[in-house]
C-alpha cells in the first residue's frame, strides 16, 4: 500500500466541470485553424510624401559605406540604380529643347518618385546615382519601371531626341556596393 501524500491537494475539478468553450479552443489550437485575418483601418489622414533632397557626392559615398556595414551585419538587400540622360540619335534641330533643360525634369521625377529612406546624388551634369536601402530586385525591378514610365511622361515629346537609361543592381552575396557601383557604371559606359 502506498503511503498518504503529506498534503492534501489545494485545488481539484469536479467530476462534472466540463466546458464546452475550452474544449472548442484546445481543438481548434490542435487543428491549426488559423484566425481571420487582421484588417487595419486605415481612415485616418496619411503622412504626405514630400520629395526628397539631393546629397553631396561625398554624402552619399558615405551612405553607401554605412549600408554596406548594415548589408553584411544583417543580411538585408540594398540596390544601387543610376539615371543617365544622353542625347538621342536624332540630330536636335533649332528651337528644340536642348539636353540641358530636359535634365531638370529628369531630376524633378526622382525626387518625387524616390522614398524618404532613399540616397540619391547628381553626380554629373545628366547622371544620377541612387540608393534604395532594404529594397530587393523586385522590388527595385518595379521602381525602376515606374521611374522609367514618369520619366517619359515628364519628357514630354523629347524622347526621340534624348536616350533615358536606368541600369539597377542589387549585389549578391559576397559582393559590396562599391563593387556593383562599379559594375552598373561600367554597364552604362558601354
Amino acid at each position: 500500500m502506498p503511503p498518504a501524500p503529506r498534503r492534501s491537494r489545494r485545488f481539484t475539478l469536479p467530476a462534472d466541470s466540463h466546458d464546452a468553450r475550452t474544449s472548442a479552443r484546445i481543438e481548434a489550437f490542435i487543428d491549426g485553424q488559423s484566425r481571420p485575418a487582421r484588417r487595419r483601418n486605415r481612415r485616418g489622414p496619411t503622412r504626405p510624401h514630400r520629395p526628397i533632397d539631393f546629397a553631396s557626392t561625398s554624402d552619399w559615398d558615405a551612405a553607401v559605406r554605412r549600408e554596406e556595414i548594415r548589408v553584411a551585419r544583417y543580411g538585408r538587400q540594398a540596390t544601387l540604380v543610376i539615371v543617365d540622360l544622353l542625347p538621342g540619335t536624332k540630330p536636335t534641330l533649332p528651337g528644340e529643347t536642348p539636353l540641358d533643360e530636359c535634365v531638370e525634369p529628369i531630376a524633378e521625377v526622382i525626387r518625387v518618385e524616390a522614398r524618404e529612406t532613399d540616397r540619391v546624388a547628381r553626380v554629373g551634369a545628366t547622371r544620377f546615382r541612387m540608393l534604395l536601402p532594404e529594397t530587393a530586385e523586385v522590388e527595385a525591378g518595379r521602381f525602376v519601371e515606374r521611374l522609367t514610365r514618369a520619366c517619359w511622361e515628364r519628357l514630354n515629346g523629347h524622347g526621340d531626341r534624348l536616350r533615358l537609361r536606368v541600369e539597377a543592381l542589387t549585389p549578391g552575396h559576397g559582393t559590396s556596393l562599391s563593387q556593383a557601383l562599379g559594375e552598373v557604371e561600367t554597364r552604362l559606359d558601354t
